[in-house]
């Protein structure tokens, strides 16, 4: 179509008329004060002495990987290793809710360790290793749920999801670049 703006013109028309019949098209700017305020609140995990000596263990093996090349595995052990001392408060926030939640880690082991401590509410999980179908089944599911709780990896919330079945997302695992962690925020907006 370059250089033929009637062609352009043209495209663009049947696209806005077929859009117009499934899409209602919004910008952030037109509907942001029709919005709750967003609210972030960051929750410190107290640690005991062995709890301390756990994550110091852990930061010694990112000094052995030197300053210059942090080899990306050894953060992600570290991000893990402190990932566990957070399980217990992320349990104790989800059961102080009484609606839908989402529930927001980075590894696996931690997703599994939240769902086995939960009690009462219905828990689903959905990691990388769901396909297509199995994440729309599982987000169909606890869309139905009234009091479900969505425990969901930040590399999956961070796309096209729709989770606004729920108002509160914890992250429970801190990505390290924001965007991931806004990305994550921002579906259940």
């Amino acid at each position: 179509t370059r250089g033929r703006p009637e062609r352009c013109l043209a495209i663009r028309e049947e696209w806005l008329s077929r859009r117009g019949e499934i899409v209602l098209a919004r910008t952030w700017k037109e509907v942001r004060p029709d919005l709750p305020p967003i609210e972030r609140e960051i929750i410190k995990v107290p640690l005991d002495r062995d709890d301390n000596l756990a994550v110091d263990l852990a930061a010694v093996e990112l000094a052995k990987a030197g300053t210059q090349h942090i080899p990306i595995t050894v953060l992600g052990r570290y991000r893990q290793a402190v990932g566990k001392f957070k399980v217990g408060r992320a349990v104790e926030l989800v059961e102080q809710r009484t609606g839908p939640i989402v529930v927001g880690v980075w590894h696996k082991t931690i997703a599994r360790a939240i769902a086995k401590r939960l009690h009462g509410n219905p828990v689903y999980v959905m990691t990388g290793d769901d396909d297509g179908e199995t994440r729309a089944q599982t987000i169909e599911a606890w869309n139905l749920d009234p009091f479900g709780i969505l425990i969901v990896t930040l590399q999956v919330a961070q796309v096209g999801i729709d989770l606004s079945h729920a108002d509160t997302t914890i992250v429970v695992e801190i990505d390290w670049t924001p965007a991931v962690l806004y990305q994550a925020m921002m579906r259940t907006f």
